[in-house]
């Protein structure tokens, strides 16, 4: 085995046939190790001190709420009138939930009192296409609205991502919506504010509706909140004030598929102003591009008179669901047959 040279051995090593010059081996490590402990070394910076996790933690909000302690985290979403964490809840494993976070200042009283009291009635609604509402708690001047966590955001989000979806994904979306209007209808419940945006997905690729109720009721103005809803997504007697029906939702449904279809809500190019305008005189224009059983399926929810619209039930069997249905069941089929 051949003898490794020792340090001594090393700093003796003097002719170099290589430019015959004597080269000092120790100097050289000593200068790199001077360079190297300079740099790990804690210098004086006029920048800021990085945070550490301590650093963190003590900024961290802790709400001692009715469903138990929680710590909200970063925020994942703004809305009009709120902000949205993600929160750790202490109880349940640790389960993560979202937080929407609003101030009770900048909303009119008797809107406050209706809001919670929709938050009460929606805590116990139960349906699988529904996001839950597990709480509210109140701080000073700060409410807070919890919620089940959606892992992958909202459609809006999607389409910002992906661009238009394809008819037969969009129906199977639909098919899920419809499901929770169902329901809710039959609570009593109307939406109101059925867009892209309030479309949640889990990452199962299930959708759910949320922000029903609060969304609708409340948007940010000059100063204070007013009652408005999302114009481009109205339909003609909310904006015309003659009263909402259980059929307001399937307008906005409809005006959602167009902005899954082409990535913007009809008349989304004007001001909020003139869209409604619009809306009341003219109805929005179905995509060419669509086809014949989706512009059956729109034509029927953009029928001015909401008593001329069908229910949430009867779309559910329109051929545009029910064909797009069996379509993706029989993809499905094929996928596990040759897995």
């Amino acid at each position: 085995m051949k003898k490794l040279a020792s340090s001594d051995q090393l700093s003796t090593m003097g002719s170099s046939p290589i430019g015959h010059e004597k080269i000092d081996i120790k100097g050289k490590v000593s200068a790199i190790s001077a360079v190297f402990n300079a740099k790990l070394a804690p210098q004086a910076s006029s920048a800021p001190r990085q945070e550490g996790i301590s650093d963190i933690q003590k900024k961290r909000v802790v709400l001692d709420t009715e469903i138990g302690l929680l710590t909200l985290g970063e925020s994942i979403g703004r809305g009009a009138f709120a902000q949205v964490y993600k929160a750790l809840l202490w109880s349940k494993n640790g389960s993560t939930v979202a937080v929407k976070k609003f101030s009770v200042d900048k909303v009119d009283k008797g809107v406050y009192q209706s809001i919670q009291a929709e938050l009460t009635l929606l805590k116990r609604l139960n349906h699988h296409n529904i996001v839950h509402v597990l709480g509210q708690h109140r701080e000073g001047s700060d409410h807070y609205i919890i919620m089940e966590y959606m892992e992958n955001g909202s459609l809006l989000s999607i389409i910002k991502e992906f661009g238009s979806l394809p008819e037969q994904l969009i129906a199977a979306y639909m098919d899920q919506i419809l499901s929770a209007l169902v329901y809710l209808h039959s609570e009593g419940i109307i939406h109101r504010d059925i867009k892209a945006a309030n479309i949640l997905l889990t990452k199962d690729g299930d959708v759910k509706l949320a922000d029903f109720g609060v969304a609708s009721a409340i948007q940010e103005g000059t100063e204070r909140l007013s009652v408005i809803g999302s114009p481009y997504w109205m339909p003609p007697e909310m904006i015309e004030m003659t009263g909402v029906h259980h059929t307001s939702d399937v307008w906005s449904l409809g005006a959602t598929i167009i902005e899954l279809l082409t990535t913007e809500p009809p008349f989304f190019k004007t001001n909020p102003m003139s869209a409604m305008f619009q809306i009341v005189q003219e109805g929005p224009v179905i995509p060419p591009e669509a086809s014949s059983e989706l512009k059956d399926f729109l034509s029927l929810c953009f029928k001015k008179n909401p008593e001329e619209r069908p229910q949430a039930l009867t779309l559910r069997n329109h051929p545009f669901i029910v064909n797009n249905n069996i379509m993706v069941l029989f993809v499905l089929v094929v996928l596990c047959f040759f897995h």
